[in-house]
């Protein structure tokens, strides 16, 4: 009866073992899709800030031209 008893004890105790392991790795499997779209979000963000970048030099160029012309003339 003993023996029985400490076997349930050991199933009850890997059952719930491997639960939490699959707990995490449910949990592990979602951060890292989590983490995937972020990065993927946040390379988008740098190449439109990149552009708004240059977009904005561009326009500062044209404005110091229009002005150099404009004093000089």
């Amino acid at each position: 009866m003993e023996f029985q008893l400490k076997m349930e004890q050991l199933f009850n105790e890997v059952n719930t073992f491997s639960k939490s392991y699959q707990t995490l790795e449910k949990e592990n499997n979602n951060l890292q899709r989590e983490v995937k779209a972020l990065t993927t979000r946040n390379q988008n963000l740098t190449k439109g800030n990149n552009h708004l970048k240059d977009y904005l030099k561009a326009i500062l160029e044209a404005i110091k031209h229009f002005l150099e012309r404009s004093y000089y003339s």
